[in-house]
């Protein structure tokens, strides 16, 4: 088998390294890489050149096959075979995975582990910086990459190639191996400190909540390790307190800074009846929406700002911004922003490039200079504000998940033993919003954004129950295996929190092959805890 490993090994490298490339850069790279490994796995299987069954031995792989097996059993109870089949076929990597890379895994050398490891830290790296040049329009040949045009406000086109939400989670694993590296020479080190500078400021540019949050709890855990072996323990203690310092001091400040935005500025009373053009102004003072202090529905001339607009821009005043929000209630919320009057003066006043952050999206004129990090609350702080004030939730997407969750809670009391079946999921779902859609447009009645109670969904109790052990294995066996390899499980129990990570198939994918990777062979168990364990 060695000997025959000895020729087979370069391909199986190449399969590997298309599939973790694809992770960030191409759907059909993923596709490409996994039927390739499956189909040599088949043919080695076949002539007797690997041991085909070795992930039986392995939780790490052997678990997820078991669950993927699980949704396919959930089809006998589904009525909708169409969208089930789909579902597997999105699945499938669960299964391919896990199943053929142990196989090769116990074989593989340490320094193909490690270009298997560095290309997908350049492959991230180079989705990132190619999805930021092409939104900044700073990319030649961009046409040849994407025939669509991008805007600055839509975040999610910041990411290019994949959703920005697996990229936020790609990056975090990513500035995990970084991190992990063993670097001896100058180059390394000054190359790896300037990928991690590059991501975190991606992970900020994207608004990645969940990336930026994982990134800090990955830097955490090297920081502790660091000073676990460096340093006594009075030192420890040190930085302990220092961490719950800083994590209530955030508290704090996210608490101040809520108190201001909603705290009006100035002298903001109805005073004045007509504008300087002498047409009546429109007051809504029993609508307390504000912009940096200021209240959007008061001072108000829509005859005015619908004369002026065509003179700036061509979008169609009563159409939709780039972003795809109404175009007219953007501008009311960029000139209350500034403090002031939404009439036709305050209009001509603005700039040709506060024109293009209005057709842009951008409802605040600060936006323009905070970093991904301070919109991201800024925008938090306004969808809460709005709740507050009885709004819907339409587009404010921390309050929908909770209506998404509340939804699923609802489906999983009337399927609570067996779930709706594999093939019913989205059926079920639409079918909730229809009896109580909490306000939600068509447009944003989404699943569940949960992958835990989509599980519960789709196959009842069973499913959850072998879930959580799934989960309780996951964590048992990384710790056995290296720091990165708990990180990487910390990374995707989190997501499930928040994101149905296995519904599309760059989570699947992720999934299924660094839980094979890291999770699904014995060779690991060398590198426990080391610093340099990647």
């Amino acid at each position: 088998m060695i000997k025959w490993l000895a020729k087979a090994e370069p391909l199986v490298l190449f399969w590997l390294i298309l599939i973790v490339c694809g992770l960030a850069l191409s759907p059909v790279m993923m596709s490409i890489g996994t039927i390739g490994l499956t189909i040599q796995w088949l043919l080695d299987a076949g002539f007797g050149r690997i041991k085909p069954w070795l992930f039986i031995t392995f939780s790490g792989a052997r678990n997820w096959i078991i669950l993927y097996l699980l949704f396919a059993l959930g089809m006998l109870w589904s009525d909708n075979w169409s969208y089930g089949l789909h579902d597997l076929k999105t699945k499938l990597p669960l299964l391919l995975l896990p199943m053929t890379m142990p196989a090769y895994l116990v074989e593989f050398k340490k320094h193909d582990r490690q270009k298997v490891e560095w290309a997908f830290v350049l492959a991230v790296f180079i989705s990132a910086l190619v999805s930021f040049l092409l939104v900044h329009n700073w990319m030649p040949f961009a046409d040849l990459l994407t025939s669509k045009k991008l805007h600055l406000a839509k975040i999610r086109e910041y990411s290019v190639f994949t959703s920005h939400v697996r990229m936020g989670l790609f990056v975090s694993l990513a500035l995990a191996l970084l991190w992990a590296k063993k670097k001896d020479r100058l180059f390394l080190k000054m190359t790896s400190w300037g990928l991690s500078i590059f991501l975190l400021y991606y992970l900020i540019l994207i608004e990645s909540a969940t990336g930026l949050a994982l990134s800090l709890l990955t830097g955490l855990l090297f920081i502790l390790r660091y000073f676990k072996l460096r340093f006594p323990v009075k030192i420890r203690w040190l930085v302990g307190i220092g961490i719950i310092g800083f994590i209530a001091s955030s508290v704090i400040y996210i608490r101040h800074e809520y108190a201001l935005y909603v705290t009006p500025k100035g002298n903001q009373e109805i005073t004045e009846v007509k504008t300087p053009d002498g047409n009546i102004y429109e007051h809504s003072p029993q609508i307390l929406q504000m912009e940096n202090g200021y209240y959007v529905h008061r001072f108000i001339c829509w005859q005015e700002l619908e004369k002026e607009w065509p003179n700036r821009s061509s979008l169609d005043f009563k159409g939709k911004d780039y972003s795809g929000g109404e175009l007219k209630y953007t501008i009311i919320r960029y000139l209350s922003s500034k403090g002031w009057h939404k009439d036709g003066e305050a209009l001509a006043q603005l700039s040709n490039e506060e024109i293009k952050e209005i057709e842009n999206g951008l409802p605040n004129y600060q936006y323009a200079q905070m970093n991904g990090l301070n919109r991201r609350l800024d925008r938090l702080f306004f969808e809460y504000h709005m709740l507050t004030l009885g709004y819907s939730p339409n587009g404010h997407s921390l309050f929908q998940r909770l209506i998404y969750w509340i939804n699923a809670y609802h489906i999983i009391g009337d399927h609570f033993l067996m779930g709706v079946g594999t093939g019913d999921v989205q059926d079920a779902i639409a079918a909730q919003y229809q009896i109580n859609d909490h306000g939600l447009e068509k447009e944003y009645q989404l699943r569940t954004h949960n992958q835990y109670l989509t599980l519960w969904i789709s196959i009842g109790l069973l499913g959850m129950l072998f879930g959580i052990l799934l989960c309780i294995q996951m964590i048992k066996s990384a710790r056995r295996y290296s720091l990165v390899a708990l990180i990487y499980t910390m990374i995707v129990l989190i997501s499930f929190f928040t994101e149905d990570t296995l519904e599309t198939q760059a989570g699947v994918t992720f999934v299924g092959f660094f839980s094979a990777w890291w999770l699904g062979a014995p060779l690991w168990t060398s590198e426990k805890w080391r610093p340099t364990a990647g």
